[in-house]
């Protein structure tokens, strides 16, 4: 039987409290933040509490790409497994990537709290199950050195899971992983909140504004957009997936990767911790929320090419089934509510699964993208770091790790 999916929306967009009040385009900006997600809403945020009044440019509506129509995750680690990167790229370049992740982290959960924003946000903690004893020790041999390098993490026993879950775990849910450095939240009230909080420093957002291309200006930068052009000194370009459509040196290596989730009604109390697994080799993750609801995403691997290229908002069989099973396989006895929505979201991947940072040959349009499924713990440090770019007219030290020159 093919699958309906009457609700697109995703349950943050849907159940978001509040909405960010949207302006005219100017035809002048001193900054242009172009993209209202989680990552364009901190670089306003933080170049308004620089004094440099940013006009942020939004095709649709606030929260309308991926950071509304993710997991409602934040975690601190990068994408994949933390021995591996070490083995990898050196102990050094994967604890200063390690490290902006806890700093990203706690700068959100600074900001929220100084800000007031209410999203929700609840630092419950994130574990990672484990399937099989030798993901199990691959597990440890990264908790120990992310432990060695200033993360709050330990290995959990099959036994001790009870402290998390209210139901019992499948019989081959050998342990897990814990991160302490995580929290769930609101997506949408948390773009939102900052975008509020940017506006109250002198930000203004500006919604159904499409930006076209870039050309060098008099005095920076002219943007091209769909209601016409806006002069601006300097630009931050915060729209992941999308950034190669409109820097085409970043093909290639900014990539469009589509990513599925579905949300139950009101379940009995199973777990408060945010959960991920590989029951499929690209992952699963998910929370359950105050009420009950529980939102729940991945399983892309059963998707043709895992779904890596999409733009594609819409949901597929083949993954909204798998994600069907995967909690009934980790919790036998699970009782699950209806899913009452089913919608996808498009990420950006590069080949290391690392950000990147760069700007635009001579012109002042700094970009950052790339955060492989990691947006959320990445996306304070990231503003923080374009918007200095931009009022200081270069490239910060502090973001070198993520020269793009890396992956030319």
């Amino acid at each position: 039987m093919t699958l309906e999916y009457p609700h697109p929306i995703s349950y943050w967009q849907h159940t978001q409290r509040n909405s960010t009040p949207l302006h005219a385009m100017p035809r002048d900006a001193e900054i242009v933040v172009i993209g209202a997600g989680v990552h364009g809403a901190s670089a306003a945020y933080w170049a308004a509490r620089l004094g440099g009044k940013p006009v942020v440019l939004e095709r649709g509506l606030p929260a309308h790409g991926a950071s509304g129509r993710n997991g409602g995750l934040c975690v601190v680690g990068p994408a994949g497994d933390y021995a591996a990167l070490a083995a990898e790229e050196g102990r050094e370049r994967a604890r200063t990537i390690l490290l902006d992740t806890l700093a990203g982290h706690r700068m959100l959960a600074e900001v929220v709290a100084d800000e007031r924003i209410d999203a929700s946000m609840r630092p419950n903690g994130h574990l990672s199950l484990a399937l099989s004893s030798d993901e199990f020790s691959r597990m440890r041999s990264s908790v120990e050195l992310m432990k060695e390098d200033g993360i709050e993490a330990e290995m959990v026993d099959a036994g001790d899971l009870k402290r998390w879950f209210a139901i019992d775990v499948a019989a081959d849910v050998v342990g897990a992983q814990f991160i302490a450095d995580a929290a769930q939240l609101h997506s949408g009230d948390l773009v939102n909140g900052l975008l509020a909080a940017a506006t109250r420093y002198g930000a203004r957002v500006c919604g159904g504004v499409e930006v076209i291309a870039f050309e060098p200006g008099p005095s920076g930068v002219r943007v091209i957009t769909n209601h016409g052009d806006l002069h601006a000194g300097t630009v931050c370009l915060c729209v992941n997936a999308w950034s190669a459509q409109l820097i085409p040196a970043l093909n290639g290596i900014v990539t469009p990767v589509r990513g599925q989730v579905l949300a139950y009604g009101q379940s009995p109390r199973a777990f408060d911790v945010g959960i991920g697994v590989s029951v499929t080799l690209t992952g699963e993750y998910g929370q359950q929320l105050p009420n009950g609801e529980i939102v729940f995403g991945g399983c892309r691997a059963l998707a043709p090419g895992a779904d890596i290229g999409s733009y594609d908002l819409d949901g597929s069989d083949d993954v909204q089934r798998g994600l069907e099973g995967v909690l009934p396989r980790l919790f036998p006895k699970i009782e699950l509510g209806p899913v009452t929505r089913r919608w996808s979201g498009t990420m950006a991947y590069t080949a290391d699964h690392n950000p990147v940072f760069g700007r635009l040959g001579s012109m002042p349009v700094y970009y950052a993208g790339g955060f492989s499924g990691h947006g959320m713990p990445y996306a304070m440090r990231f503003g923080g770091w374009l918007a200095r770019s931009a009022i200081q007219g270069e490239l910060v030290e502090d973001a070198k790790t993520y020269a793009v020159e890396r992956l030319w």
